[in-house]
């Protein structure tokens, strides 16, 4: 006859209901993302990882309206309108050197009425350098 050991029993029930806590939290876990909404320019989405969102129709008089310094950063323009360089030369998006892994989409960009003179810049989006892994799809530049 085999001895009955209660010990067993009690840590084979312990382990079996922490596998099944542990799958059901894998089931029903909601990824997070970092997400963060652009309500005012200039801006600088300087955080990695983090989708940015364009939460309403926004304009700069001059200067580079976003900015972006981090790595695998999107850009949602959520149907939304920037409109840079209307009284002074300037950016709609500009893409800092050695950024990687960009997304931008869903955007329109508009350059506003400034007649830029010899040697001041005036563009949509602007790629600085050798920024790599850029994805611009779904937009609107004029």
């Amino acid at each position: 006859m085999i001895p009955f050991d209660s010990r067993r029993v009690t840590v084979y029930h312990f382990h079996m209901r922490s596998a099944a806590i542990v799958l059901l939290l894998l089931l029903f876990a909601v990824p997070s993302w970092a997400v963060t909404n652009i309500t005012s320019l200039p801006f600088t989405c300087s955080t990695a990882g983090e989708t940015y969102i364009v939460s309403s129709n926004l304009t700069l008089n001059s200067g580079d309206a976003i900015t972006v310094t981090a790595d695998n950063v999107v850009i949602n323009g959520n149907g939304k309108t920037v409109t840079y360089a209307v009284t002074g030369q300037g950016y709609g998006i500009l893409i800092n050197i050695s950024v990687t892994s960009i997304e931008i989409y869903n955007l329109t960009l508009t350059q506003g009425g400034y007649d830029p003179a010899a040697g001041e810049r005036v563009h949509g989006i602007y790629r600085n350098g050798n920024s790599s892994g850029v994805k611009i799809h779904d937009n609107t530049i004029s």
